[in-house]
């Protein structure tokens, strides 16, 4: 995914919002880095078998 397709996801999906004064002053310099480790940690938790779909007992 290009920075550009990151980007608009965040926006598109409100999380820009969301983000502390600091990261989003780095995201609108083109430091993507927050929003990369942000999308990063999304796919981890997403692929775990205790993520968001697992049963729980």
């Amino acid at each position: 995914m290009s920075d550009d397709e990151l980007l608009a996801l965040a926006k598109q999906s409100g999380l820009l919002t969301s983000l502390s004064d600091q990261a989003y002053d780095s995201l609108m310099s083109g430091d993507y880095r927050v929003l990369r480790q942000f999308a990063q940690r999304i796919l981890e938790f997403s692929t775990k078998p205790e993520g968001p779909d697992a049963k729980t007992l």
